[in-house]
Order: structure tokens, then sequence, then C-alpha cells
């Protein structure tokens, strides 16, 4: 059995394919692949990527026990996936679902590893709430984002917009899903999402897509209106 460090050698030269041609970050496409397959313990029909069989997907199929999260539980389930002749053919049937599939639009756009493994989350690639949480780790234990061609250490504005929000989110005590205070990461997982709904309920406000950026324009008049009414009751 390879080791992590020959894995990791074995998959990237697909990985780097798939970036040339189809654009996709390395670092992220690696650490699914990981994921997916538990270092490649467990790909049966050659199936990298866990992807589900279809009628019309031109595939055999297999038979397998998988886990899907159901209403939050982890719940077990028989699921019929997709059988490849090799692992390229795997890696090429992956990228075209993610950059043909509408729903995969902001995982293409991601211009960074964090925020591309988050929106695999988001435009429901699986159901797992910790899904990025364990690709990020994959990729920051490993070091694999110095496959990907800009450095995505860099926080941008967008990034630093987010982290601010967190900040204010807490600040106002508005929590996530199990009332607990955010991590300041810059990062939209299902954790912050559910403390922006709250935001959104708290202030009625219609709709799921309004930016996180005006989300934290409400936060910080909301908190600089609590700071001139504390001022004030200083005066009295």
């Amino acid at each position: 059995m390879f080791n992590k460090s020959e894995i990791i050698s074995l998959i990237v030269p697909y990985a780097e394919f798939i970036h040339k041609k189809y654009g996709l970050l390395p670092s992220v496409i690696i650490s699914q692949a990981i994921l997916e397959t538990g270092w490649l313990r467990h790909c049966k029909g050659n199936n990298i990527f866990g992807i589900k069989w279809t009628r019309t997907c031109g595939y055999d199929y297999s038979e397998l026990q998988t886990y899907e999260w159901v209403n939050g539980v982890k719940t077990p389930m028989i699921c019929l996936f997709r059988k490849y002749p090799n692992y390229e053919e795997s890696f090429s049937d992956y990228a075209r679902l993610i950059t043909t599939a509408k729903r995969y639009l902001p995982v293409v756009k991601a211009t960074n590893y964090k925020k591309a493994c988050n929106e695999l989350y988001n435009c429901g690639y699986c159901t797992d709430p910790q899904y990025p949480i364990k690709l990020i780790s994959i990729i920051e234990e490993n070091n694999l984002y110095k496959y990907d061609p800009i450095p995505n250490q860099i926080i941008d504005i967008e990034e630093y917009s987010l982290t601010e929000l967190q900040k204010n989110l807490n600040q106002l005590k508005i929590y996530d899903f199990e009332n607990k205070a955010l991590i300041v990461d810059g990062i939209i997982g299902p954790r912050t999402n559910s403390a922006m709904e709250k935001l959104q309920k708290v202030c009625n406000i219609k709709g799921n897509s309004i930016h996180e950026e005006n989300l934290l324009k409400i936060t910080n008049i909301i908190l600089n209106y609590n700071k001139y009414l504390s001022e004030i009751d200083n005066e009295d």
C-alpha cells in the first residue's frame, strides 16, 4: 500500500491535467480524491469522487452502501455509483460534472481553495456539514495549496468582509444553529450561513440571496446605534 506522499504524487498529474483543461483548483481536486476514497483505499469501480449513477450518464454502476446526512442525522443507504474503466475517466467525468452543471458555477468561479471547498457543500455536492472543514484540513495538513496557480493564502476584500461580519454577529450574540459563537475565519460554511439566516429573520429581511457585504453593513448600523444609545445613557 502506498504512503500518503506516494498517493498524493499519484493523484497530482490527474489534478494538474484537469486544472489545465477545465480551470479547477488542483488542491481541491486532490483533497476530494483523498477524502472520497479514504486515501485510495475505497474506490470500487475506479470511482474516485463518489459520483452517483444516473440512467443517462453512459456508465455501468456498482451498488454500494454509503451514508447520507438526512435532517442532520448520518443515515446508512444503498446507492448506485458510476463505474469507470480507469482513474483518468473518473477524473474527467468529475470535471465535466462540476463545469457543466449550473449549480456548481460558484465552485468553478472560486478563486481560492477555502471558497471552493465551502461552495462544494453549499451547491449540494455532499450532505455532510463537515465536508468543507475536512477538505480544508486535508489541503492544509498536506500543503496541497502549493499546486494551485494563485496565492491562496492571501485574504481578499470579500473574505475580509466576511471575517468582520462574523465578528459583528458574535458581538450581537447571533450565533449558529447550535447557538455557538462563530469561528472568525472568513469561511462561509453551514454555521456562518445559519447565523446569517438568523440575522435576516431578526431584521425581517426576505429572500436568501442577500450578499454578506450587505449584511455586514446592517450589523455595523446596529452596533453603531447600540453604541450611540449607550453613550446617551451615560450622559444621563
